[in-house]
Order: C-alpha cells, then structure tokens, then sequence
C-alpha cells in the first residue's frame, strides 16, 4: 500500500506538476492579486517590512514622519539656534488575523484513484491546482472589496471634475471623467485626465489602472491605430503612460447602482497584502514531510501569481482516503493616511483614485 501512496505525498512532486497544469485549466484572470504580489509592487521597504516569514506572526509598527509642510518655513532669517520645530514622527500598526483569509478542503477516496485514467501524482496536482485556483479568485475578491474602502483623495490642486464620493461637490473623492465626446466621437480627456491626477498625487509609478465595461472598452480602443478630431495619434501618445488591468470585480466593489460606472488608478507600492502562512519555517518543526508519516505541512506557491499557501495532506488512520487543505490567513494594507497634515495639498492622498465616467 506504502509503495501505490508514496507518490501522492510528495509536496515537492506536486509543486513541480503545477506549472504545467495551470496551462491547460481554466483560469481566470486575477489582476489585484498579480499586481500586489509583484515586484514592482513589493519593491517599497514598506513591504518588506511587514513579511516576517518563518511562520512567526507578528505586530508590524510602521514608523514614519509625515512631511513639512511649506507654510512651516520662516520669510525671516534669524540664523539663532531657538526653535519650537521638531521631527513630528509617528507610527502605525499592522496585525493580521491568523484565522481570516481563505481555506478549502477536499477528501480523496483512494479507491477512485484506481478507475481515474491519470497516474495518481497526476491527478493530485491537477486537483490542487483547481484549489488553488478557487482560493486565488476568493482572495481577489475579498481584496478589491477591502480596497474599495481603502481609497485616498485626489489632491487638492485637482479641482476639475472631482467630487464627494456620493457625488455632492464637497470632498475629493471621486473624479469624472469623459470617454466620448457629445457627438459620439472618441473622447481622450479621460486619459489625460487620470495620468494628470497621478502626477498630482505624486504617484511614484505609472497609473495602474483596473475595471471593466466602458473603460475596457476605451483602453482596448486606445491601442488602435486612430486619430482623433484633434489630430491626436492615440497610439503614440498613450505609449508608456499607464498600464490598463481588467477586473469586473471593481464594478462590482465600487458601483453603488447599475447606471453608474466606476474605475480605479493605483500606484505601485501603496497597497499591499499582508499574509500569514502557518506551516511556513523550519524543517522539522513547522514543516513536516516524513516518508509514509501520512502527514504533509509545507508551503506551495501559486504559479501565476507566486503566492505562497498553506499545503497540508492528511491520510486517514486506516489509509481508506486522504484529505488535501489549502489555506492562507491576508489582509489588504495601504500607506497610512496621514502621511500629510491637514494643511499639506497632499492630505488624504495614499496612492489609490477613484474615477467615474461621465459621458
């Protein structure tokens, strides 16, 4: 029995076939999940201060000092060592629940196994491919909803167009935008409209920018060879500019009724996940991976987005089935908002926008 078993707890085996498998399975785009796991995302110490690893749960305080501010300067030069100025540093705390995030369990029946035309290892992976595969879309929407109540303010220079997130004209939370023009015609202030936004609130990247409906549609129009009654050739200006992610999951999280059509623009390094992995750390403690021990605990990482999960493969006691549990415990964290005081033009800015079009 030990010998038709062995190839099914073979964590290492079930990794490698991943990469091949998720190729031909059905899978969904999750655009969010990419983005925050990327380098480009996670290059920020930010980041790397809030991963500690090695199975460790831990408070992460983040400290830092919100900005001078300009009217803190003196006209008068006195060159006299007496002032009242100091750093006016601050922090703030990170902590994940261990127990929230997203798990799936499944039994295998090993007598199956025998009527499947796949060989056992075969099988296993394509299995755990398709739970992970249902954790990864869960985590995208869990994290674009969390992200919809996560947002900054436009900066306070950017005046055109900006509005209250309930559409009242005081506050600086949602921008509207034109993708047509009354006549029909292609309209491209929407995109001169977002990237002046992001050069506003300093945005350290190019504007990465997710939703669906009319504004896929706009991004996939833009990349046609067209000129606009302007004498715009949208092709070359749109090159390097911004980055256009689709995700129905953002109309979902941030269209409070049909009629109304919302986007988002993020900068890299803003938001991020922060991730707890309990079976991650050191072999012999939190890792458990003995021949025939009928016990699996380890990591396994996701091939398209390279997330790390949770991987446990239990036998029963008397060997008639196996269960395989996938889990992760994350949250979605943003820059602290007040990295900029009440009198900076930068105040409630954190490196997400909200845009809605208005045609």
């Amino acid at each position: 029995m030990s010998a038709i078993l062995s190839p099914l707890i073979a964590c290492e085996a079930v990794q490698l076939r991943l990469s091949d498998i998720y190729k031909n399975q059905p899978t969904e785009p999750t655009p969010l999940v990419a983005f925050l796991n990327s380098d480009l995302n996670t290059s920020r110490i930010l980041e790397t201060a809030t991963s500690p690893g090695m199975g460790k749960l831990r408070k992460v305080k983040v400290v830092y000092q919100p900005r001078f501010t300009e009217d803190q300067v003196s006209g008068t030069l006195t060159t006299d060592c007496t002032t009242d100025n100091v750093p006016p540093q601050t922090f703030f705390e990170y902590e994940i629940d261990p127990d929230t995030g997203a798990e799936w369990k499944q039994k295998f029946n090993l007598r199956d196994l025998i009527e499947t035309c796949q060989g056992n290892d075969d099988y296993v992976a394509s299995q755990i491919m398709a739970i992970i595969d249902v954790a990864r879309r869960s985590m995208e929407t869990d994290l674009t909803s969390a992200l919809a109540l996560n947002m900054g303010k436009f900066a306070k220079n950017d005046t055109s167009g900006v509005f209250a997130i309930d559409g009242s004209s005081t506050g600086r939370a949602l921008k509207k935008v034109p993708t047509l023009y009354s006549d029909g015609k292609f309209n491209e202030n929407a995109l001169s409209e977002i990237t002046f936004s992001a050069r506003q609130a300093v945005f350290k990247s190019i504007p990465f920018i997710f939703g669906t409906g009319t504004i896929e549609k706009y991004f996939d129009k833009l990349y046609a060879p067209a000129v606009t009654q302007w004498g715009l050739d949208l092709e070359k200006y749109i090159n390097g500019k911004y980055v256009f992610m689709p995700s129905y999951r953002i109309g979902d999280a941030f269209n409070p009724d049909p009629s109304t059509e919302r986007f988002v623009a993020l900068d890299a390094g803003s938001f991020f996940i922060l991730q707890y992995n309990k079976f991650e750390g050191m072999e012999g403690l939190n890792d458990v991976n003995a021949a025939n021990a009928g016990l699996v605990q380890g990591i396994i990482t996701d091939p398209i987005t390279g997330i790390d999960f949770n991987y446990k493969w239990v036998y029963s006691p008397c060997g008639e089935y196996a269960t395989a549990v996938i889990s992760t415990a994350f949250q979605l964290a943003s820059l602290p908002d007040d990295m900029y005081s009440t009198s900076d033009r930068l105040n409630g800015v954190n490196g997400g926008l909200i845009f809605q079009i208005s045609n």
